[in-house]
């Protein structure tokens, strides 16, 4: 699980374990604080060697990876709009889907080798699908997740590897705390949902679990969009 510090990934993590009594091995930029996670690796998501090395020593460690929760992401603000700033491109980037890539190359890879079931789920956004401004780096990369994820599902499907994404909406996380400090900004997006609320990160939980369970089994390369209406609402 990536970005197990904070978050959505934060409250997957706690649920998977608490909950679930599953073995979790929680990875992120942060060092965790808030719960004893005892399987935790602090790593950089630029760091492509690094990162590397972190995954195949997880691998050699647990030998069997049932299934890899990818949160971990970065959302940087485009303050001298308009102008762009490469720099941040790469970055988020290189955080939100490299990293992905690399991740879940070396799972399947791992998997195939060894005659065993991986589940993927990728968390991407409802920016995937929409146009959002001043963010035009995070949309991409969002997309790219989306699209990559699908691409794995079909190159892995007849080895038993399944992949899929889930795509969120606005939730009370700390990436989104400058929007949900300003009432005015909390309300306008409250009112572009279909429930008119944001969500709270226990309601991501249910739809992870559904997808790492066998309950899904037939699922592979699909959305699943969990945003409180906001793709399907119109006037």
């Amino acid at each position: 699980m990536t970005g197990s510090a904070s978050g959505l990934g934060y409250a997957v993590s706690k649920s998977l374990i608490v909950e679930e009594k599953s073995n979790v091995i929680c990875l992120d930029k942060k060092k965790i604080k808030n719960f004893n996670f005892k399987n935790s690796h602090t790593v950089d998501f630029t760091n492509n060697l690094k990162l590397k090395n972190t995954i195949h020593s997880i691998i050699k460690k647990y030998k069997i990876i049932h299934g890899v929760v990818n949160c971990a992401a970065v959302t940087i603000p485009e303050n001298r709009f308009p102008k762009k700033d490469f720099k941040k491109w790469k970055k988020t980037f290189s955080v939100n889907i490299d990293s992905i890539f690399m991740i879940c190359s070396i799972l399947c890879e791992n998997a195939i080798k060894n005659n065993q079931k991986l589940n993927i789920i990728n968390f991407t956004s409802i920016g995937a699908h929409q146009g959002f401004p001043k963010n035009s780096a995070y949309c991409a990369s969002k997309g790219a997740v989306t699209q990559l994820t699908k691409s794995f599902s079909l190159d892995y499907g007849k080895f038993g590897i399944r992949a899929n994404c889930i795509v969120p909406g606005y939730f009370k996380t700390p990436m989104n705390k400058k929007s949900w400090t300003s009432l005015n900004e909390r309300k306008k997006r409250s009112s572009k949902t279909i429930l008119g609320r944001w969500g709270l990160p226990k309601e991501i939980c249910g739809p992870v679990k559904f997808l790492l369970s066998e309950e899904s089994s037939y699922i592979t390369g699909s959305d699943i969009i969990v945003d409180g209406g906001w793709l399907s609402k119109g006037f």
